[in-house]
């Protein structure tokens, strides 16, 4: 039972280990869908601000300044696309991370563990039986 024991540990140790870096990568995916919500609110919010602010002179027939608007929130709303799309990456870069927590090593535990197994295992022999 002994001879158990480390292997047992350090498997559990691992499993630990590989839970708390995929709960660390959840939170950093949580986080980045966090930014990428507060950017979409942002563009309603500069789209309804231009519309605010371009129907009075869309009213005045001021084709400079609702052209001047539009340039101003088109800059604005095409900043926070790219930041979103910047943020899609790096969730597609935290998912396939998460793909990867314990693969490096699961290999080589389970194969320890078969070994610790068959090595402790009780051998039986026909005289026995």
């Amino acid at each position: 039972m002994s001879s158990w024991l480390p292997v047992d540990w350090d498997s559990f140790a691992k499993s630990a280990g590989d839970a708390a870096e995929t709960t660390r990568l959840m939170a950093l995916r949580a986080s980045k869908q966090a930014e990428i919500m507060y950017c979409e609110s942002q563009i309603k919010s500069a789209l309804s601000q231009f519309g605010q602010d371009a129907y009075p002179a869309m009213e005045s027939d001021d084709a400079e300044r609702v052209k001047t608007l539009f340039v101003a929130c088109k800059a604005l709303v095409d900043g926070h696309r790219a930041d979103i799309q910047t943020k899609r990456g790096e969730i597609e870069s935290i998912e396939a991370e998460m793909a990867r927590v314990g693969q490096e090593t699961n290999a080589g535990a389970s194969a320890a563990v078969a070994s610790a197994a068959a090595a402790s295992a009780p051998t039986t022999t026909a005289n026995e039986l």
